[in-house]
């Protein structure tokens, strides 16, 4: 499957702290708490560190 997107402008693929910010800030209004935080639950499951330099 091929998915395509068109922009009208190609400002859009400037980077943009704002623009940025405020997506996050719509996700997170979204997501339920207890949604969010069971994701993150399930991701640590399969994430493993290493090494101990960070």
């Amino acid at each position: 499957m091929l998915l395509i997107e068109h922009q009208t402008s190609f400002a859009v693929l400037d980077p943009s702290k704002k623009r940025d910010l405020e997506m996050k800030k719509t996700l997170e209004a979204l997501t339920p708490k207890s949604g969010a935080e069971a994701k993150v639950a399930d991701f640590n499951k399969f994430r493993a560190f290493t090494g101990t330099e960070y």
